[in-house]
């Protein structure tokens, strides 16, 4: 079916003759026996061309308190409040809803009623303009306002800091290494230095069923970090998995002891060594 051609409606019939509105009971019951003066026919065309040409140039009528107006599933009126917003009704209301009455949608205490329809270009753009430079800055970490609370939260050094400490001569001031007994101690810790922990372990797994393989270091019977290793060996016969770990640990005053304990799997009885290093940035 052809689209229909939109009407003029820049002249609207009768506007300037003579239009009178007729009774309610004619306007309700409709044309009766009576022969109707011209007036009446006037007002009545006057009437419908001007709801058109509003509906042309307002688009979505203004709310008004004469109007019922419907909210539900599936049905849903329209309207334009004072304050240019277009609203969509939520649930009936108006002068004909028993108990309810008309509800403006512009007033906040008719939330139950009415809902803005749709979301201002202006509070999309800005959001659109937000996303975008979030999306910059998980890409590229560009116009971050707290770099520094961005790494922070990273856990990662500026390019600076890691030049520097990568630049930097360290000075060993102890080295202790243990092979078999996976326990060392060092006494006394030197002001401003750090331990360069080693680890290299053999774990091994003689029962009949594959295990999981892993184990702790701990710092004076704390742990620093576990679940050190994962993966599993298979059962039966002698298999077994070599691992090796460094930590950079800080000390606490006094004796530094540092130990290992195998959570799952077992230690094989050869090559298991602990090497622990004292170092200072100087």
């Amino acid at each position: 079916m052809a689209f229909r051609v939109k009407p003029d409606f820049s002249a609207v019939w009768a506007s300037l003759g003579d239009n009178t509105k007729p009774v309610d009971s004619y306007i309700t019951n409709g044309w009766e026996t009576v022969k109707p003066p011209r007036q009446y026919f006037n007002w009545l065309d006057n009437r419908q061309d001007s709801a058109i040409a509003y509906l042309y140039q307002s688009g979505i009528p203004e709310w008004d308190t004469l109007t019922d107006y419907e909210g539900g599933a599936g049905v849903n009126s329209y309207t334009q409040g004072s304050d240019g917003k277009v609203y969509r009704c939520l649930a009936d209301n108006g002068p004909n809803v028993v108990s309810i009455g008309a509800k403006d949608p512009t007033n906040p205490l008719n939330s139950a009623f009415w809902t803005v329809a749709f979301v201002e270009k202006s509070a999309f753009d800005s959001l659109a303009s937000t996303v975008a430079t979030h999306t910059t800055q998980i890409g590229n970490g560009s116009g971050v306002t707290d770099p520094a609370a961005w790494r922070t939260a990273l856990s990662v050094y500026t390019k600076t800091e890691t030049d520097a400490l990568l630049n930097t001569p360290v000075k060993q001031i102890k080295y202790v290494e243990s092979t078999g007994a996976l326990s060392l101690s060092i006494s006394p810790v030197a002001s401003g230095t750090v331990f360069k922990v080693t680890v290299c372990v053999h774990l091994s797994n003689g029962g009949g069923a594959t295990q999981p393989l892993s184990f702790a270091l701990l710092q004076n019977g704390g742990t620093i970090t576990s679940g050190i290793g994962g993966g599993s060996v298979g059962g039966g016969g002698d298999q077994r998995a070599t691992i090796t770990v460094v930590k950079c640990i800080s000390p606490v005053a006094g004796v530094n002891t540092f130990s290992i304990s195998v959570t799952e799997g077992g230690f094989a009885g050869y090559s298991n060594t602990l090497s622990v290093e004292e170092v200072a940035l100087s």
